[in-house]
């Protein structure tokens, strides 16, 4: 059964994981357009594709942090 909770928690966690990087894909499909609108210069357009990113990655880090806590503590006998 703990195996199976388990499971379950990992293909959660990969849901949240796709969903943030869906969530990361619309704004920076968002920011290449208003590029192209030329009402974001291209120094701005690259300081938010990074911030983008780090948030990204921080989300993601988080969430496997939290996944990797709860699998030892279910597993935990």
């Amino acid at each position: 059964r703990r195996k199976e909770l388990v499971k379950f928690i990992s293909e959660i966690s990969e849901k949240f994981k796709v969903s943030i990087r869906g969530i990361r894909r619309k704004y920076l499909d968002e920011i290449k357009k208003l590029e192209k609108e030329k009402n974001l210069s291209i120094d701005e357009s690259k300081k938010y594709h990074e911030e983008i990113q780090n948030i990204t990655d921080n989300s993601i880090n988080d969430i496997e942090k939290l996944t990797n806590s709860k699998e030892s503590e279910i597993l935990k006998v």
